[in-house]
């Protein structure tokens, strides 16, 4: 089947890998994906800007809806962002009818800037979810990655948050080493990631491990 391309303009990060996926429960790490700019900086790091590149077997648009659809093996790379799913769905904020003057968002708190664009409205992950964002370091520190798993992923721009189903688990790390992982125990247990790095979990019975130090493990 043709392969599609979409560009958007997007504002966020993450690279979309396969994870070792483990069974709820049992306790084991996911795979730690190699962090790029791990390494302590002098300067301040900036924020990555560009497209976002849509690569899917179908595709479509609806301008009427402003809804665009993706399926067959969908993978999303962007300026330090990525997702792959079996099924995407982006739906577009409308724009103002000619001769209204639109309604300014509201400004986004220090740290929860849109993950997704001023564009997007809503945008939903379906089918073998994996999601990865990095995020660089504060004042030289070590760069963190997030790496997302789960059967459904909702984002919504008017709570800013992503909203992770289907066995979801969490994994942090931090200069490439794992940090916390969070790994859902019931089926109706949900993950709910802010972009201010909170995390909220609810829904059904989860699990948290807590990685600790490993050099002072070694030295006990």
């Amino acid at each position: 089947m043709k392969r599609l391309l979409f560009l958007a303009t997007l504002t966020a990060a993450a690279v979309a890998q396969d994870p070792e996926v483990v069974k709820p429960g049992q306790g084991a790490k996911l795979a730690v994906p190699a962090v790029p700019g791990a390494n302590p900086v002098a300067a301040k790091p900036k924020k990555e800007s560009g497209p976002t590149v849509i690569v899917s077997d179908k595709g479509s648009f609806k301008s009427s809806s402003q809804i665009a659809e993706f399926s067959g093996t969908v993978n999303v790379k962007g300026p330090g962002y990525g997702i792959s799913c079996d099924r995407l769905s982006i739906k577009l904020k409308k724009k103002p009818a000619p001769g209204t003057t639109p309604v300014p968002a509201p400004p986004a708190k220090p740290g929860e800037e849109s993950a997704l664009g001023d564009d997007i409205e809503e945008a939903i992950a379906e089918g073998n979810v994996v999601i990865t964002q990095d995020k660089p370091g504060k004042d030289g520190g070590a760069a963190s990655r997030y790496l997302a798993t789960g059967q459904r992923a909702v984002f919504s721009s008017g709570t800013n948050a992503l909203v992770i189903t289907g066995w979801p688990k969490i994994l942090e790390t931090k200069g490439g080493k794992p940090v916390k992982q969070t790994n859902a125990l019931e089926a109706g247990a949900r993950v709910t990631l802010f972009q201010s790095n909170d995390m909220n979990f609810d829904g059904g019975r989860s699990e948290v491990i807590l990685f600790g130090d490993e050099k002072n493990k070694d030295k006990e």
